[in-house]
């Protein structure tokens, strides 16, 4: 789940889900902890619930895992567009802030 924080917050991913949901599907687990990082960072850019397809779909189904593998479940071209622009403007208001400068 996202905290809903303009850019910035946090995201939680539950490992032992991830690897249940893997062996269920016969998956390599790092394939399925990519896709719901993936799905769960969208949720932060793109402000929003769940969509009827693509990465942002919930819950996913064995097609969903099977057009994962095939590198297939990905965002929709409007959540793309969104996603950039929201990264772009996050970007903008990050360079524009004074940073802490770390010396040794």
């Amino acid at each position: 789940m996202a905290s809903q924080q303009p850019c910035g917050g946090s995201i939680d991913l539950f490992f032992d889900r991830i690897v249940d949901v893997a062996g269920l599907y016969h998956l390599d687990p790092a394939l399925v902890l990519g896709h719901v990082a993936a799905h769960e960072i969208g949720h932060r850019l793109l402000g929003k619930g769940h969509a009827r397809e693509g990465l942002m779909r919930s819950p996913w189904s064995a097609r969903d895992f099977e057009r994962a593998t095939l590198g297939l479940l990905l965002f929709t071209a409007p959540d793309v567009e969104t996603i950039r622009g929201e990264a772009a403007a996050c970007e903008r208001i990050s360079s524009s802030e004074p940073s802490a400068v770390i010396r040794r």
